[in-house]
């Protein structure tokens, strides 16, 4: 079972932490290990009033408060480092953030840290206590000292604070085990820089490779055609993704996108059986762009999967086009599957993956208003579906 996390920072009101957990608990949400980060004069909670049952874990910064630009970074760095550290458990499911308590520089970092390391599931809260007169917060309350969890929700409010996860623009960054938050931080600077100037030579792709590859298709013997449409294919989506506004859509034939998937197939790899289901199917597509998404989904399944028979057929739905892309390889586990389509999450390295195919040719067709998934991956096969939308073609 995947663990759910507490991660809070913490000050001179430690109730904050409780008041989170139980605002959580009130939403049905178990909570299995709670970690603050704070200072040697932070104030925790007493153990006889932590949550029995519940890993609680301190990480102290070795000073007294956040007074100095070098205090400031200690605190940043111990953020930093804390959150990093849970993001690389595999034993780890949701982490549940709450900056509530401490300095605003706390709060300040512990939001950045979130935004550079947090995944999707990952949430970001604020606790507001909305009785000032209860024993929650009236210091003159009789139950003050000893009242650290809210006895129903309407003495607490749990609010969702949005923020940007830039997770995956950021995985590809080396980040040894003591990197700093402020030496990542030079590093992402320098790596969007880069992505930048990438978005402006993929801007001029089209003007620039289009027509030298037009006349190579011309030219060139019939042994390269398949290497020329592999390589154009990758220059193409590049281009869609950053200006999919301008790639001119056609009627392309399903039928004949199989075949040409399995005449490439069949030039760079050994195959057993290679299966096409005529279709008199058409999809509104650029036709390069889909046989490089359907031939990336069969080059995983041989190069990773192992697979030796490809099946690939169609069908028609009231709104949608599904391409299905069946192998016998290797099943994906289903932890796999959760995080197959997240950019550089690979499960193949040492041996050659990068965790970028599936990720772009998911993108790919999203910009085309359709997607793709997983529909099975068990000892019998794997299926990946593509799905486009209906359109007058």
């Amino acid at each position: 079972m995947e663990k759910n996390i507490l991660l809070s920072t913490l000050g001179t009101s430690p109730k904050i932490i409780t008041e989170m957990y139980q605002a959580l608990k009130f939403q049905n949400i178990e909570i299995h290990e709670i970690h603050t980060v704070g200072t040697k004069g932070s104030r925790t909670v007493p153990e006889q009033y932590r949550p029995k049952n519940v890993l609680w874990q301190e990480h102290l910064c070795d000073i007294q408060d956040v007074r100095s630009k070098e205090a400031a970074k200690e605190v940043a760095n111990t953020i930093f480092q804390t959150l990093r550290e849970l993001k690389e458990r595999q034993d780890i499911g949701r982490i549940f953030l709450d900056y509530t308590g401490g300095r605003k520089e706390m709060s300040s970092y512990f939001l950045l840290s979130a935004q550079l390391l947090c995944s999707e599931q990952d949430e970001l809260y604020h606790v507001e206590t909305n009785n000032t007169e209860g024993p929650l917060v009236n210091l003159k309350h009789p139950e003050f000292e000893t009242y650290y969890y809210p006895q129903h929700p309407g003495e607490i409010t749990l609010i969702p604070v949005p923020f940007v996860r830039l997770h995956h623009l950021f995985a590809f960054i080396g980040m040894e085990k003591d990197i700093s938050l402020w030496t990542f931080l030079e590093r992402s600077s320098t790596a969007l820089e880069n992505l930048c100037y990438c978005g402006l030579i993929g801007n001029g792709i089209e003007h620039e490779v289009a027509p030298p590859f037009q006349k190579a298709f011309l030219e060139a013997p019939k042994s390269m055609y398949n290497s020329l449409e592999r390589i154009y294919g990758i220059f193409k989506s590049f281009h869609a993704i950053l200006r999919s506004e301008q790639i001119a859509q056609e009627k392309v034939s399903l039928l004949d996108l199989f075949h040409n998937a399995k005449s490439m197939t069949l030039e760079f790899y050994d195959v057993e059986d290679f299966q096409i289901q005529k279709t008199p199917l058409c999809v509104s597509m650029e036709s390069r762009i889909l046989l490089h998404v359907v031939f990336n989904i069969i080059k995983n399944a041989i190069v990773h999967g192992k697979a030796t028979q490809i099946s690939l057929y169609a069908r028609e739905t009231e709104k949608e086009i599904h391409i299905f892309v069946e192998n016998n390889g290797k099943p994906i586990a289903e932890y796999v599957q959760k995080e197959i389509f997240s950019p550089f999450k690979s499960y193949h390295n040492p041996y050659g993956g990068k965790g970028v195919g599936l990720p772009v040719v998911r993108k790919l067709i999203q910009n085309f208003q359709g997607d793709i998934r997983i529909e099975k991956s068990d000892e019998v096969s794997t299926v990946f579906v593509v799905q486009i939308p209906q359109k007058n073609i």
